[in-house]
């Protein structure tokens, strides 16, 4: 027999916070730190190793790729999947993918927030399998709030992390071997080193953690385990006697044999086949797209997560609290109390086939077959961005209407994605999804559209002298949008405004250089003959008001380098009477007169350092 176990403190001391290890054990910068003796008990064991410069730097922000190299040295990992990280924590980055610590691809060169590195470390040590790791470090007390509050946005530095670990470890043994003879405490993990067949003999733990392994076959004996958690790799057929409850992990499948026993799969996509002779006292799915195969007996079965998949007959009783469950057979009692929604519903969409340039997008969507008094959200994405969503009660509203303002610019997609989406929470929590989508067809502009409007486009005054005049006269709003782009305008803030001369318009455009999209236009009056100067400026600062003896302009917002402005129309000075009421047409002295709410807006929004387009 072998038995090999690592007491909390040594695995707290597994901290590989560098690639680089440095010799010396003494490290000046952690002598008064709050975390001194854990630390120094983790360079004793040997686990911890600092910088080359002999630093710990217990202070600085741990990164994705330190946390991950430190978790997978703690659990022994030793299967690692193919990546393409390159580096110092290359191993380590492909074994924290192969654990599921981490998504492949994941950013590990910055420093993680609070609430990455809880869930990392809940997830890695399978502390809530498939639920809400940082709920189940609050409830073992592993982390506490400052002040009501997680701060799960800030970073964690290096020590944290350290604290963090250890205490999850206190809460058990990790081992890394197939044999375990004799065990009497909390937790025990079995590591990602053990594989093949496990026996456990003489355990007993409130929990068993199998880890990430390629396991086979498991032999229990004089076992008394409260909970066995399977988050191993491939499909295996084990024998639980002497446990009380099996919890299945997201995306892990068991076969199940012996009695009296019960099983969880709170994750999605997991599966349990309960073997032919086999006797479970209760099954509770909470994860969706999970599958149960009854080949043994259930004496109850609760199904609480959507899309389920029951096979067998060996079923007695279900208890069914959840959307989309198939079932090969009918168990000998049903109860079913599932809340079905909108899962009845139909959608029927309506659009044009062709969208041209300058339209917006329309589309139109209707709801039939939903019971009445649902409340619910109806949701409208392009290409996967919401940018329409509104509350809506079945039987009251069921038809639903989008008009969507396009962008016009050289290589804007010919096609866009368009998907409508109902959204129903049930009482018991379940978000219930109905939804439609169609592509929509759009006459994207090509160079021929750009060569029309930059031609189009004059700063030469085209009107009649009349307010009338510029109230009914204008470019369209993607022209405008073709040509602020197509002439490569930039901007040090997201806005870039356009003054344009020809029509009296100032036009607000929201994005960067090349992506301007129009979100306002304004009547305005510009300068008499040549007095407003053509060019490209900048805003600069920005006065409540000017007051003279003659007429009193508020708020103003300066450019040109201060020499020229967008303010409001003349008022008699020290009144709200306006002097000179007139707008829309060539009348100021150089600067840009406005309506009150439009030089507001500017005042409020618009940032020192915006562009100005005068033309």
């Amino acid at each position: 027999m072998h038995k090999k176990f690592a007491a909390a403190a040594l695995f707290m001391s597994a901290l590989l916070l560098t690639p680089a290890p440095c010799a010396s054990a003494a490290f000046d910068d952690i002598d008064g730190h709050w975390a001194e003796t854990q630390l120094e008990a983790a360079v004793e064991a040997g686990w911890l190793t600092g910088f080359e410069d002999g630093t710990l730097r217990p202070d600085e922000s741990v990164t994705g790729a330190q946390a991950a190299a430190l978790i997978c040295r703690i659990l022994g990992a030793q299967t690692a999947d193919p990546t393409d990280y390159t580096g110092w924590y290359a191993e380590a980055a492909g074994q924290a993918v192969h654990l599921g610590i981490i998504a492949p691809g994941a950013q590990l060169d910055a420093p993680i927030t609070r609430g990455e590195a809880f869930e990392m470390a809940a997830a890695a040590f399978c502390l809530d399998a498939g639920g809400d790791g940082i709920a189940a470090l609050t409830a073992l007390g592993i982390v506490s709030g400052s002040e009501g509050s997680l701060r799960l946005g800030d970073e964690l530095t290096r020590a944290e992390f350290a604290v963090l670990l250890a205490r999850i470890t206190a809460l058990g043994e990790i081992s890394d071997s197939t044999e375990v003879d004799g065990f009497d405490g909390g937790t025990l993990w079995l590591s990602c080193a053990a594989s093949g067949e496990v026996s456990l003999k003489n355990v007993t733990a409130d929990r068993v953690v199998i880890l990430s392994q390629e396991l086979e076959s498991l032999q229990l004996k004089n076992c008394d385990i409260g909970e066995l958690v399977l988050a191993h790799d491939g499909e295996s057929e084990l024998r639980v006697q002497g446990v009380d409850t099996v919890i299945i992990a997201p995306g892990c499948s068991a076969e199940l044999s012996g009695s009296g026993f019960e099983a969880a799969l709170p994750g999605d996509g997991a599966s349990v086949t309960i073997a032919r002779g086999a006797r479970a006292d209760k099954i509770e799915v909470t994860g969706k797209n999970c599958a149960v195969e009854a080949d043994g007996t259930v004496s109850l079965l609760r199904v609480l997560g959507a899309d389920c998949r029951v096979e067998g007959g060996g079923v007695r009783e279900l208890y069914l609290r959840a959307t989309g469950c198939e079932m090969e057979s009918e168990p000998s009692k049903l109860t079913d109390e599932t809340d079905y929604g909108v899962t009845s519903a139909a959608i029927r969409l309506e659009h044009p086939a062709l969208i041209a340039p300058g339209e917006a997008l329309s589309a139109y969507a209707e709801l039939s077959g939903a019971p009445d008094g649902l409340e619910c959200r109806a949701l409208w994405y392009i290409d996967g961005e919401l940018v329409a969503e509104s509350e809506a009660v079945t039987g009251e509203e069921d038809s639903f209407a989008l008009e969507y303002p396009l962008d016009y610019r050289i290589g804007s997609p010919a096609e866009r994605e368009v998907r409508f989406a109902l959204e129903y929470t049930t009482a018991y929590g379940e978000t219930q999804t109905m939804q439609r989508e169609y592509t929509q067809l759009v006459d994207s502009v090509d160079e021929s559209d750009v060569e029309r409007v930059l031609e189009l486009v004059t700063p030469d005054y085209l009107g009649d002298y009349t307010t009338e005049w510029a109230e009914t006269h204008d470019y369209e709003p993607y022209e405008k949008e073709i040509w602020v782009n197509a002439k490569g305008y930039e901007s040090d803030t997201q806005y870039l405004i356009w003054v344009n001369q020809s029509h009296q318009r100032t036009n607000v455009f929201e994005g960067s250089q090349g992506s301007w999209k129009l979100i306002y236009e304004w009547v305005v009056g510009c300068g008499r003959g040549s007095n407003t100067p053509q060019g490209v400026f900048k805003t600069t600062w920005n006065q409540v008001g000017w007051f003279t003896y003659d007429y009193d302009v508020r708020p103003v917002v300066r450019f040109k380098g201060g020499g020229y402005a967008f303010h409001s129309r003349l008022y008699y000075p020290g009144t709200d009477i306006l002097k000179e009421p007139d707008i829309g047409y060539p009348i100021s002295a150089g600067c840009i007169r406005m309506y009150d709410e439009d030089i507001q807006w500017i005042y409020d929004n618009v940032p020192s350092g915006t562009t100005v387009v005068v033309y």
